[in-house]
């Protein structure tokens, strides 16, 4: 019976991810090892897609900033992908961003520096650190959103690094 439920599964995240992307990415394809956990991954992603409160190419430059922190040898190479097509950067601030450094974008900046608190404090943050993230346009809205980002990294950077992902997205 689960077998069935998890063909079915797999299925349908393989179709959306093509409709999203124009390819199945390698790294669905080894989610579809527990398609329960691909499902989870997709559903997430998908929802902060469609519905959270950053914008795509915010997110973007958040899991690049979280693939960095990771070390994830596949996500830092979608994402730097993603973010050059798409996010409005110089070539310069795109170089920073890659290395997890300051841009000339303000906004980025205070993305990238709560994801920094978040992920080196493991999400506990003191009213003093949630007031100065708020102070830089970071409300709390965000916070839980950058940690939502978090969780969908963790995911598919760990299941990178043990299953060694084929990078299928062109290095940027």
């Amino acid at each position: 019976m689960y077998a069935v439920e998890h063909e079915d599964i797999s299925q349908k995240i393989a179709e959306d991810a093509e409709e999203r992307f124009g390819i199945v990415p390698n790294l669905i394809k080894q989610l579809f090892a527990h398609p329960i956990v691909a499902q989870i991954y997709a559903d997430g992603a998908f929802a902060l897609q469609d519905k959270g409160v950053l914008s795509p190419d915010e997110q973007h430059v958040l899991f690049l900033y979280i693939s960095n922190y990771n070390d994830c040898h596949y996500c830092k190479v979608a994402h730097a992908f993603a973010v050059k097509r798409s996010a409005q950067l110089s070539d310069a601030d795109f170089e920073h961003l890659k290395k997890n450094e300051k841009t000339g974008n303000d906004r980025y900046n205070a993305l990238t520096g709560a994801a920094q608190l978040i992920l080196e404090k493991r999400g506990k943050l003191s009213k003093s650190e949630m007031n100065g993230l708020s102070e830089q346009g970071v409300d709390k809205t965000t916070v839980y959103e950058i940690i939502g980002l978090v969780a969908l990294k963790t995911i598919t950077n760990y299941t990178n690094h043990i299953a060694n992902t084929v990078v299928d997205f062109p290095a940027s």
